[in-house]
């Protein structure tokens, strides 16, 4: 089977994918193929800067009846 670029090997009009590592490599060739295949991308990437430190929990008093 031939493919033109007005004729895609498969349509994922309306369809949604989510794809890890999207931010760069094999990642980002699968997202864009996905995309220009008519998908719905959601992306997902690792963060180049750490996250904040999370606050501690609230601690809770012991009550004595």
């Amino acid at each position: 089977m031939t493919t033109t670029a007005h004729q895609p090997l498969f349509d994922l009009t309306g369809r949604l994918a989510v794809v890890t590592g999207a931010r760069r490599g094999i990642g980002l060739a699968i997202t864009e193929a996905l995309a220009a295949a008519g998908a719905d991308i959601v992306a997902v990437a690792v963060a180049t800067a750490p996250a904040p430190p999370r606050p501690a929990p609230p601690t809770r008093k012991s009550s004595t009846a």
